[in-house]
């Protein structure tokens, strides 16, 4: 039953955003406070600040995915990448050991398909440079 409840919490969240820019704009603001505040949250401020990030981060994310620029997709990435660095989820330890490649897999993925974009103009060698970088981090 207390699933329920957080899931219809969740649900009721996000529908009052109505456009991506609403979206980018609270999620930011959320990670500003994150970021300010971080030092001083307890146990229950960190339970409230993860529901929030959960709405921000899936059920948001999932309804605005298709509108976002690759750009804002990775500002969006870079958001829930310092939640969890603030959190302590994130140790350079966990970097180090490979637990977070999928996401910087991730990030280069998506700086690839830019870079695939800026080569639509006319061609520059340091643009063509960047993709084979980017294509051996991928490997």
């Amino acid at each position: 039953m207390k699933y329920f409840y957080l899931s219809f919490l969740l649900l009721l969240l996000s529908c009052h955003r109505t456009t991506k820019e609403e979206y980018l704009g609270e999620y930011q603001n959320f990670i500003k406070r994150i970021k300010s505040n971080w030092a001083s949250y307890s146990e229950k401020d960190w339970s409230r600040e993860t529901v929030l990030y959960e709405t921000y981060s899936k059920i948001d994310y999932k309804k605005f995915k298709n509108q976002l620029t690759m750009s804002e997709k990775i500002r969006v990435h870079r958001y829930d990448f310092a939640f969890h660095l603030y959190k302590g989820d994130i140790s350079i330890k966990k970097i180090l050991s490979g637990e977070y490649n999928a996401i910087f897999k991730e990030f280069a993925y998506e700086f690839k398909e830019i870079l695939k974009e800026l080569l639509k103009f006319p061609a520059d060698i340091r643009i063509q440079s960047l993709l084979k970088i980017v294509d051996q981090l991928i490997e």
